[in-house]
């Protein structure tokens, strides 16, 4: 029998403003492949001591890009590592040193994903070193923007009024739950924003582990604890929080928070709540493994491309 691994994979949005000059509208929620993948291309003709992300002991790098089967498609794969400690390499039986992975080496693992060239949603495999989340990609991208000048200085020629700007290429967001951005839109002046985090054990978090009460039982502790909450908070009359959008993003490439609550005042200066879970889109497929643990990857990219097909959550949308 073929053994299987379940592989989790992340839905993500992209876009390119597109700006009308003649009317003075902006939409936030167009896809341009005129845009992007020229622009992924360039990307992919860099040297190889430029083209990769090295921050912060993270690197990240889109190692190939290529046209699948279905034209609607494009597939590739990540490169992704921690790296800037050094670490002994053991045999798991014995715990024998084999070797070391020196502080400028890292263990490499290929993410893969799956471009909709119709829609602009990002399909992603799950990165065990947590290195390829939302925020990581943005990053990576918005290093680069300055590539895509030339193909941004074509299409306004070609299509006025409409107006791409080279300050604002793409938008990448986590595809959220039907109405999560909506409820949040409602409230034009927030006031607070909280983030809870379900607390399972007191490893997870140093911050909680002030507080609990530990395995050795310091009675002075507080116990039971089963969420833990952050807060931001505006305190100045007739003024609020900014960039709440942004944050909460943020927030969920940390996947931690399980969910948010936001409270302010509406248009109508009436008082409003919005609290919701936080359950960014994803979904799960089996794919075959080898002897040696390393998955089927073209089966994995046709799962992929099946869910890009079959359950869109960006074709919901409009």
């Amino acid at each position: 029998m073929t053994e299987t691994a379940t592989k989790r994979i992340f839905a993500y949005k992209i876009c390119t403003p597109v700006a009308n000059l003649e009317f003075d509208q902006m939409n936030k929620d167009v896809y341009l492949k005129q845009i992007f993948e020229p622009f992924l291309g360039e990307i992919m003709n860099q040297n190889v001591n430029v083209k990769a992300l090295r921050e912060e002991g993270k690197f990240f790098d889109i190692n190939s890009i290529n046209q699948n089967e279905d034209a609607d498609y494009l597939e590739g794969v990540f490169h992704t590592t921690r790296y800037g400690t050094q670490n002994d390499i053991i045999e798991i039986t014995t715990q024998a040193i084999q070797g070391h992975v020196l502080p400028t080496q890292g263990v490499r693992f290929d993410v893969h994903f799956v471009l909709c060239r119709r829609t602009g949603l990002l399909l992603v495999e799950s990165d065990p070193f947590r290195v390829a989340t939302r925020n990581t990609i943005d990053t990576y991208l918005s290093k680069k923007q300055t590539l895509v000048k030339k193909f941004i200085e074509d299409y306004n020629k070609e299509n006025y009024p409409q107006f791409v700007y080279d300050s604002m290429v793409f938008t990448i967001e986590s595809v959220m739950d039907q109405g999560f951005y909506d409820q949040l839109a409602e409230i034009s002046k927030v006031k607070e924003v909280s983030g809870y985090m379900e607390v399972t054990d007191d490893g997870q978090n140093a911050a909680i582990s002030k507080f609990k009460k530990d395995a050795a039982g310091d009675e002075h502790n507080v116990s039971e604890v089963t969420e833990f909450k952050i807060s931001l908070i505006n305190s100045v009359r007739n003024s609020g929080l900014k960039h709440v959008k942004r944050f909460i993003d943020n927030s969920l490439d940390l996947e931690k928070f399980s969910r948010f609550e936001v409270s302010g005042y509406d248009n109508m200066n009436k008082k409003r709540t919005a609290s919701f879970n936080v359950k960014p889109v994803s979904f799960y497929v089996n794919v075959g493994i080898n002897g040696n643990g390393v998955i089927n990857s073209a089966q994995l990219i046709q799962e992929m491309v099946n869910i890009a097909k079959e359950d869109n959550p960006l074709d919901s949308e409009g």
